[in-house]
């Protein structure tokens, strides 16, 4: 999709609704993507972004005889009703525990995905993708689509044992990469819904507005990498050894023990008839 008619699909669906009427004239009349206006939807500086890193986070990504594997992740907590998605000014006054609930919302996609490769200790793997959000039946699933390399695809499934995992082998990195960021701000649906249903107008327009709600690639992703991407080495994590904590002696139980009976003791333990015998 070239830069004019991803302009066009967000102007036209964010013209049928007031509350968004002025953002589509925003993205409209510009030019230069410097207004800072429009968040991470604005498609010319997300366009000359991805023009002026995408050489350099191939050669991140470019290591030798690793496996480089392109990850969907999302999990069932994360998934949001329609409507959810974005909230707009207005009702964001009305709802601010679920406006700011959906703030920081791609910050806990971000932990997860990035715990689960702190896992992989003394592996140096370098992973770059976006958080985003696809349109299932009457909700959205929210979650990281990420492309790593280092790291088999086996091991994906062992850290990430909770939610929808799926990977797929990738061939052409640049390509991947360009198709990643440009999904990344399109609205879509799942990829199991996307051949036979189509888009609703009305959830593009949300997905839309979520767009110019948050910075520009405040979604971006980078494991591995420094701000620049380059690679970081990552060294392997010592463990120390804590010592057992010395316990004492239960010498004052010893009495008790089971053998430690004088001889003829006539309690049941010992094979007698035992002490309430005695009393008899």
């Amino acid at each position: 999709m070239t830069l004019e008619s991803r302009r066009q699909q967000i102007v036209a669906a964010l013209n049928g609704r007031s509350k968004t009427r002025k953002l589509s004239q925003r993205i409209e009349r510009c030019k230069r993507g410097q207004c800072g206006q429009c968040g991470d939807l604005c498609p010319v500086k997300a366009n000359k972004w991805a023009r002026d890193h995408v050489s350099k986070i191939v050669d991140a990504l470019t290591v030798a005889k690793a496996e480089v594997l392109l990850m969907r992740y999302t999990r069932g907590v994360w998934a949001r009703k329609d409507g959810e998605l974005a909230l707009f000014r207005a009702d964001a006054e009305q709802q601010p525990a679920v406006n700011e609930f959906m703030l920081t919302q791609h910050a806990s996609v971000e932990k997860a995905v990035r715990r689960a490769f702190d896992k992989l200790d003394g592996l140096n793997i370098v992973a770059v993708g976006m958080i985003d959000a696809w349109y299932n039946l009457e909700r959205w699933e929210i979650g990281a689509s990420v492309i790593i390399a280092g790291v088999s695809e086996g091991r994906l499934h062992e850290i990430f044992p909770a939610g929808f995992l799926v990977t797929t082998k990738v061939s052409n990195i640049r390509v991947s990469l360009r198709k990643l960021f440009a999904d990344a701000r399109r609205a879509k649906r799942t990829p199991a819904l996307s051949l036979i249903a189509r888009m609703p107008k009305r959830r593009q327009r949300e997905y839309f507005a979520w767009l110019a709600g948050q910075k520009p690639n405040e979604r971006l992703f980078r494991y591995g990498c420094d701000r620049y991407f380059n690679r970081l080495k990552k060294t392997k994590k010592v463990s120390q050894t804590i010592p057992k904590k010395p316990r004492p002696f239960p010498y004052w139980l010893q009495p008790y023990w089971f053998g430690y009976h004088r001889q003829g003791c006539l309690c049941r333990a010992c094979g007698g008839p035992g002490k309430q015998f005695l009393h008899r």
